[in-house]
């Protein structure tokens, strides 16, 4: 048996009937996110990150996020994972037969529960800490099967199989399916919710083809929103662990039978709830500190829940963290030990009331957790630090300023409560204040804290010299020597400055601790500093640096050589350069730096460096004299035309020499014929510094008589070009 395509003309009318009367809300896909993303900030519930060993099973295109699903298949947003393409989803529902084939194969788990081989498996799965006794999820079932293939062998599958301490189940690693029908121990597949079984629990979306094949009537709901043909209500998984054990959890979905007709999941954003739904943070009463101080201040631990959950009145246990050094009645009053949310709170405060025993004693804390016994990877416990009555004081740094220029006053509070309100004797209220002056001048501020606690710090700004920046060099560049204009500068530091090189857009260089300041240049012009300042003050610039360039030169004479493959080229060198040579370099290597001689046509790249380290890098191509001559046509080669193998140390080996032609880039092949006409011998592709070919003149393991032999060599030149030469070779014994 296999699927057909149905037809959907009866659907396309009316469908473009509705379009033209409203707009619709399309459910929308992307893949933004990573696996890990999609587990940690997409599907988690509240703020404990307790998963870890995130894996994708099969295809990166099955896999994804989904959004604006809310009014359509009732669970707004969330991951999406389907045994074909996710972006097939997101479009109106105008295909009875929607298929992408992923190309994954079984899954150990699936192939358990379908009724037959599995295709296209995709999924994802993680391992998970759960801080509660049991364990659940939000989701809803889709595919394009329905309402066709209801009770028939292509019966897409899926399943959420949980495996860990205490479960017992028939899948891998003792695992079992939460995927379970409301109410009863059945797995919840096309077969078990549809049009027929458990229609309460189904939503129609069948194409007219399909509702006609189907004899049912034709009632879709979202089939402008949705591509697949019908879908479950959102539907709950949950299970029950063990408090702080590891489980494993594998969310697949797959084709049956076939790798047509996919099907998908999609699972509640925020709604795996593993418990760890509320987190605390402590602070002092007066500002978001966690010191508080006898006497003055008291604490708050401020508790907040899951925004899942604002809708819910809950209760949560919490307790004193026993690390705790401050004591319960004696350093504080009695705490309780639950907090409670009514619905639509989202944060609860509990005060902590510090009780002033009157005693000089060491810095205690009190530490609040909450009772669920397991630790969490990403929550921190909250801790208030309870000090005596504080010291309270202030001071300022050592100030200079420039005469008439903007400096800024700030005072360093050790201790009391914040927060703190400031008295400036110009009877300003700011914490700093900004100010300029042209002596030196004494500057006071009176500070209260929150317990109604004052304490004074005194200043007195003297007057310093303008800072200056300057720079003085006139520089000669040149390539292979890295060159820098030297900034001097005065005053304190940190130093900034801002400088120009012609027309360009200006450079700022901030927070300069040592000078001199080094400028790279590498280009001629005129460098010149337009801004300076040091730690307090806008300083003074002066100087300019004028950059030329003065790179080597030489003048080169040359006599060519006359052919390619003869050796007799000249070159002169003469530097005009006022710096002397400190090396000078041939590549290749010649027999003279300055007059070399006996040099073939070719490249020669000349490297010189003068003693400022200034280095030229130039190639000068040595031609010939006479090219195009047929003179210059042959070759420099050398092969023997007579060849004695007979062992008595006299040309027994057949030697070649091709190494001085330099337009022999390769040999194709070198073959030697009998006087019959039959190959004797071949060598092909080899290099011409190979100079002995092993030729034994032996064939077929019998000597070969005296005789003439033939030769043919084919060569590969230096222009690409391909050459043969031909010659004959006396064998004698």
């Amino acid at each position: 048996m296999y699927k057909s395509t149905i037809n959907t003309l009866g659907f396309f009318i009316w469908f473009c009937t509705a379009l033209s009367a409203q707009q619709f809300d399309v459910l929308q896909v992307n893949d933004q996110y990573s696996d890990e993303e999609l587990i940690e900030d997409v599907f988690l519930k509240g703020f404990c990150g307790n998963v870890s060993n995130i894996e994708a099973i099969g295809e990166e295109l099955s896999v994804g996020h989904f959004f604006n699903g809310d009014n359509i298949i009732g669970i707004d947003r969330g991951i999406i994972i389907s045994c074909g393409d996710i972006r097939d989803a997101s479009s109106p529902n105008i295909n009875t037969e929607t298929t992408s084939i992923v190309g994954t194969t079984g899954d150990i788990d699936l192939s358990r529960i379908a009724t037959a081989a599995v295709f296209d498996a995709s999924g994802i799965s993680f391992d998970f800490v759960p801080l509660s006794n049991r364990v659940s999820f939000t989701y809803v079932f889709a595919s394009e099967e329905y309402c066709e293939w209801v009770g028939t062998q292509f019966n897409d599958v899926f399943g959420f199989f949980v495996s860990g301490p205490g479960i017992s189940g028939q899948f891998s690693n003792d695992g079992v399916n939460v995927a379970l029908l409301p109410g009863s121990n059945e797995f919840v597949s096309i077969n078990t919710i549809n049009h027929q079984t458990n229609p309460e629990f189904y939503i129609k979306n069948e194409l007219f083809a399909d509702a006609q094949r189907c004899a049912i009537p034709f009632e879709p709901r979202f089939p402008e929103s949705i591509e697949y043909d019908g879908f479950t209500l959102p539907l709950k998984a949950a299970f029950d662990v063990i408090p702080c054990e590891t489980y494993t959890i594998r969310l697949v979905v797959s084709d049956v039978n076939d790798e047509l007709y996919d099907s998908a999941v999609f699972l509640e954003m925020n709604s795996f709830d593993i418990g760890g739904n509320l987190r605390i943070t402590a602070s002092s009463e007066s500002s978001s500190d966690t010191i508080v101080s006898e006497g003055c201040t008291n604490g708050i631990f401020t508790f907040e829940r899951a925004p899942e959950d604002i809708g819910l009145n809950q209760t949560f246990d919490i307790g004193i963290d026993p690390n705790s050094t401050a004591i319960e009645g004696l350093d504080f009053e009695a705490i309780p030990r639950t907090v409670n949310f009514l619905s639509g709170e989202l944060t609860v405060e509990l005060p902590v009331n510090i009780i002033d025993d009157n005693l000089l004693e060491n810095a205690e804390t009190l530490g609040l957790i909450l009772s669920n016994g397991c630790e969490c990877s990403d929550q921190k416990n909250a801790n208030l630090l309870i000090n005596d009555n504080l010291t309270f004081n202030a001071e300022f740094e050592t100030l200079q300023a420039c005469e008439e220029q903007d400096f800024m006053l700030t005072p360093i509070v050790i201790g009391g409560s914040p927060p703190y309100s400031y008295l400036w004797n110009n009877g300003s209220q700011e914490a700093t204040i900004v100010t300029k002056t042209n002596t030196t001048t004494s500057y006071d501020v009176t500070i209260q804290d929150f317990c109604g606690r004052t304490t004074s710090a005194s200043t007195r700004v003297t007057i310093k010299d303008l800072p200056s920046a300057s720079i003085d060099a006139d520089l000669e560049l040149c390539n292979g020597l890295d060159q820098f204009v030297e900034v001097k500068m005065e005053g304190t530091p940190p130093w900034s400055i801002t400088y120009q090189l012609n027309q360009d857009s200006p450079i700022e260089i901030l927070d300069i601790d040592n000078q001199p300041y080094l400028i790279p240049v590498t280009e001629e012009g005129i460098l010149q500093l337009l801004e300076f300042s040091d730690r307090t003050c806008i300083g003074q610039v002066s100087g300019t640096a004028i950059l030329s360039v003065e790179d080597i030169e030489i003048d080169i004479s040359e006599i060519l050589p006359e052919c390619l493959n003869t050796f007799d080229g000249a070159l002169s060198l003469d530097i005009v350069s006022d710096s002397p040579a400190r090396s000078i370099s041939w590549s290749p290597m010649v027999n003279d730096d300055y007059n070399p001689t006996k040099l073939q046509a070719g490249d020669y790249l000349l490297t010189i460096e003068d003693e400022r380290g200034c280095i030229l890098e130039e190639t000068i191509v040595l031609q010939t004299s006479r090219s195009g001559d047929s003179q210059c046509d042959k070759l420099n080669i050398f092969i023997p035309n007579v060849y004695s193998p007979n062992n008595d140390g006299q040309n027994d080996d057949f030697i070649i020499h091709l190494e001085y032609e330099p337009q022999i880039v390769s040999v194709q092949s070198f073959s030697i014929f009998d006087r019959w006409g039959n190959r004797v011998f071949e060598k092909k592709n080899f290099l011409p510094s190979e100079n002995n070919l092993e030729f034994d003149a032996i064939l077929l393991d019998k000597k070969l008589s005296p005789q003439i032999l033939s030769y043919i060599i084919n060569l590969n030149m230096i222009d690409n070009s391909s050459r043969s030469v031909a010659g004959t070779i006396t064998l004698i014994r």
